[in-house]
């Protein structure tokens, strides 16, 4: 039979394990609002995220208007020893793959940057840049890790 104690002791290992538990699945990423005018190049929109565990390695899909045509996906100081790869599926999908050698670590900074060029004929107003179907994944750790997505708004001026 357990004694209180014991009981005790349990609930206080759990109470202190849920916050380790929650820190590992703590994954939020979020696109960075920008604006711009028709004709602009080489504006990048920068993609944060904000992780308590490394992340290896990362998919997703970039959806965005025909207005925006996506001309590079730069890394920034976070992701070093990167490979990043995408390709466009359409004018308004794009895939994006990457594996960090060194990992991304710990942090709340940009990781990388999808660069725009604004179409000449892009009418004002505001669009949505989404990312669909994300997977961050830690070698450290056996599941894909949880994930809360901010897409970001453009506004052509």
């Amino acid at each position: 039979m357990i004694e209180s104690k014991e009981i005790s002791l349990i609930a206080i290992s759990l109470i202190l394990l849920i916050p380790l538990v929650m820190a590992l699945s703590t994954l939020n990423i979020s696109l960075v609002d920008k604006n711009a005018t028709a004709g602009s190049i080489n504006v990048p929109v920068a993609m944060k995220v904000n992780n308590n565990d490394s992340i290896d390695l990362f998919e997703f899909t970039v959806q965005h208007p025909s207005y925006l045509i996506l001309k590079n996906v730069t890394p920034t100081s976070r992701m070093i020893n990167s490979t990043i790869l995408w390709d466009a599926v359409n004018l308004t999908y794009t895939n994006v793959a990457g594996f960090v050698e060194s990992s991304i670590t710990q942090g709340n900074e940009t990781i990388l940057n999808l660069v725009f060029d604004v179409n000449s004929s892009a009418v004002s107003g505001t669009y949505d840049i989404k990312i669909l179907n994300p997977i961050f994944l830690s070698l450290n750790i056996t599941d894909e890790l949880p994930l809360n997505i901010t897409n970001s708004s453009f506004t052509i001026l």
